[in-house]
């Protein structure tokens, strides 16, 4: 799992409203894919994350994704009718793929599951 700030999220899905707006119709999902990738790296720098560099390096390896990032976020967003999808809809598709979790802090960090949490409480 990784952190990022619920900012982030915020400003991500209003942005992916606007695109599929002025997309009016004629968007595919490796365009989408890209715009994705790109407006996570920029909203998170705009958020104050640190090393957003490694932001989709980060995002493959919270989803143990087994090809690239860009790939199978248009693999995943392929699935979506996207001429009607909504922001909020599109992120939850990516929260899925890459595992994210948003915090109310800056965060970019890789959080612990559920088991890991156990394992934390044992050693108290």
């Amino acid at each position: 799992m990784i952190e990022l700030p619920k900012e982030m999220r915020d400003l991500m899905v209003d942005a992916l409203d606007e695109y599929v707006a002025e997309a009016d119709g004629e968007l595919s999902s490796s365009e989408l894919a890209e715009f994705v990738v790109e407006n996570l790296v920029s909203t998170a720098e705009e958020c104050g994350v640190e090393e957003t560099g490694e932001l989709p390096l980060k995002l493959s390896e919270s989803g143990e994704l087994e090809i690239p990032l860009l790939e199978a976020m248009t693999n995943t967003l392929t699935d979506l009718d996207l001429d009607s999808a909504l922001g909020e809809s599109i992120l939850v598709s990516i929260e899925e793929l890459c595992d994210i979790d948003w915090t109310e802090g800056e965060g970019f960090g890789v959080g612990f599951d559920d088991e890991h949490d156990d394992d934390l409480d044992d050693d108290y």
